[in-house]
């Protein structure tokens, strides 16, 4: 984000100086100025119709953020509205980025012969690409001459023709792409060159992230008809077209050849991208998931790059048979890995205790029964703000519910058999002994309820211990499952950018079944009673740091070595506290 803010201060300031005022105007006012061809900035101007850019006058100098081929994107970027960027997934990619991505592709599958981006806005990754292939020793004609893309929007095309013919002159070259970059919808179907190879040595590139949750961004009825025709199943339900975009590299990509692009985060986890997966890894290999870091976009989205390598014949290995998408981002980002396999015939946390969640109707159904301040009788209400370390900070700070804020909400029972009965139910058979988990954060934040008195808002889930058995568990038990450091691993690995920072995570609650329980009973015994005793610890601060030396015994539970799990794990305990306001239950 500080490389957009930095080009969107020059370029305010450069706009000022120069009169420019549409989008076009300023790529071509700053080519102008930095020294294209003019024959290139003309034939520009002609194309989307505006004014050639004056030749009198005085010009300043174009600041060094603004200098050169592959700034002429983010220019046209940075000038468009940013409602219009955000509906068309408009964050053009900063030329640092996209050299990080292609030098990375190039590393294992070598300097292409051929390129092309089907997203491919200004130009940035083919930019980058023969600036990679001439550093090689590459003839800059021959580089120029392999370079391809297509684009939705008519001006982004131009942008990258002008950018590339600028690039061709810098190099000695009088190359004109013209019938090499096309306006075209590349997720509707394959775009149509002139001269075009079969297929392509790399496919690179930054498709627009359209989710389809929410938003202007959601595909129309026709839309969504279109995509399901060409990919399948795989294009059904909430997919994200970016992920998609893997799928349309695919039929772009020749035998041999490879793919980079970026994509968001969600992709690797959400299920709704379960089949764009699975049907990617039917026809590639999932060479590698990079992390080029955050920062590099003005858009509140996290991204990774996915490499894929295209083989000539479909890949033996199904999906889901070697790492998952998540595990491979994991490694990226150092998180810890945890032998997963040797847990597997130990059980899982749905065989001791129920997952239970609130829904809208759960939701709406207990807004006229809330009231604020403590009431004897009746159940205390919390939300996601009131969920401590073992313990649940209900009156000490204060939370939002149904668009207000309140001090210490309470259920009043009899108000919530009058106005609906069936959520009155629901409250009731949660009015027993269980742990409140968060569903986000950077750990599984859980509140023990030992004495069954706290109804659990949206998005909180309530894990309640299964009654009767030689396997019975106590809520404490199921705490030492929920915030363990081998536990806390296995889910940041799996879940890893599914929440909405860089290190957060959304657990989905029938996830919670599947967690693994301990091996040793006797050591998982004596966790248990330990997290009993600090949940009695007022002062958060002290209760936190008596967690972290809880976190070797926990280790322990599962045959874990803590020397390198608990010191990560501790970070992110840490990172949960928060200051207190108010006295507490009453």
């Amino acid at each position: 984000m500080r490389v957009i803010a930095a080009e969107r201060a020059a370029l305010a300031a450069w706009r000022a100086a120069t009169g420019a005022e549409s989008p076009a105007e300023l790529v071509a006012a700053v080519a102008r100025a930095g020294g294209a061809p003019d024959v290139a900035v003309q034939e520009f101007c002609a194309s989307v119709g505006i004014a050639r850019p004056g030749a009198g006058g005085v010009h300043p100098r174009v600041p060094d953020v603004l200098g050169g081929p592959a700034a002429l994107g983010m220019v046209h970027q940075t000038a468009l509205p940013r409602t219009g960027r955000r509906r068309g997934g408009v964050f053009y990619t900063p030329r640092g980025l996209a050299r990080t991505v292609v030098d990375r592709a190039i590393s294992a599958a070598g300097v292409p012969g051929t390129a092309c981006d089907p997203a491919v806005g200004g130009g940035a990754f083919l930019l980058a690409v023969a600036d990679a292939a001439v550093t090689a020793g590459r003839d800059p004609a021959v580089v120029v001459a392999g370079l391809w893309g297509a684009d939705i929007d008519p001006v982004a095309v131009e942008v990258s023709r002008l950018a590339l013919r600028w690039w061709a002159a810098d190099h000695g070259v009088d190359d004109d792409p013209a019938g090499r970059l096309v306006v075209a919808d590349a997720l509707a179907g394959i775009p149509t060159w002139r001269d075009a190879p079969a297929g392509f040595d790399l496919v690179v590139g930054n498709p627009p992230f359209l989710s389809q949750l929410r938003g202007r961004a959601v595909r129309t009825e026709g839309r969504r008809a279109v995509l399901v025709e060409r990919f399948g199943p795989a294009a059904g339900g909430y997919v994200d077209d970016a992920a998609l975009f893997l799928l349309a590299a695919l039929d772009l990509t020749a035998a041999g050849g490879s793919v980079a692009l970026l994509q968001p985060v969600s992709v690797l986890t959400a299920e709704h991208a379960e089949g764009t997966r699975a049907a990617v890894e039917r026809r590639a290999v999932l060479r590698e998931v990079g992390d080029p870091g955050t920062g590099w976009f003005d858009a509140s989205v996290e991204v990774c790059t996915v490499h894929l390598d295209v083989p000539a014949e479909a890949p033996e290995a199904s999906y889901g048979a070697s790492k998952s998408w998540a595990d491979r981002l994991a490694e990226a980002r150092g998180l810890p890995a945890v032998d997963v396999a040797a847990w597997t015939s130990r059980g899982s946390l749905g065989d001791v205790a129920r997952v239970t969640s609130a829904f809208r109707d759960q939701y709406y159904g207990l807004v006229p029964a809330v009231t604020d301040g403590p009431r004897p009788g009746q159940p205390r209400l919390i939300t996601v703000g009131s969920v401590g370390l073992l313990r649940d900070e209900h009156g000490r700070r204060p939370v939002r519910f149904a668009r207000r804020r309140w001090a210490a909400p309470t259920v009043d029972l009899e108000v919530l058999e009058a106005t609906s009965p069936r959520v009155a139910a629901w409250v009731r058979g949660l009015l027993h002994p269980k742990v409140v988990v968060a569903p986000q954060g950077r750990l599984l934040t859980c509140a023990v309820d030992p004495d069954g008195t706290i109804v659990p808002s949206v998005p909180l889930s309530a894990v309640s211990p299964l009654e009767g058995g030689h396997d019975a568990v106590s809520p404490w038990h199921l705490a030492a499952v929920l915030l363990s450091p081998p536990v806390s691993a296995l889910v940041a690995r799996r879940y890893v950018g599914s929440g909405l920072g860089p290190e957060t995570l959304r657990l989905p609650a029938r996830a919670l079944r599947d967690l693994p329980l301990p091996g040793h009973r006797a050591r998982w015994d004596r966790v248990a009673a330990n997290l009993a005793d600090l949940a009695t610890l007022d002062d958060p601060r002290r209760r936190t740091e008596d967690l972290v030396v809880a976190g070797t015994p926990m280790c322990r539970m599962y045959d874990v070595d803590a020397a390198e799990l608990v010191p990560w794990w501790a970070e992110r305990v840490r990172a949960t506290l928060r200051p207190l306001t108010g006295p507490g239950p009453g």
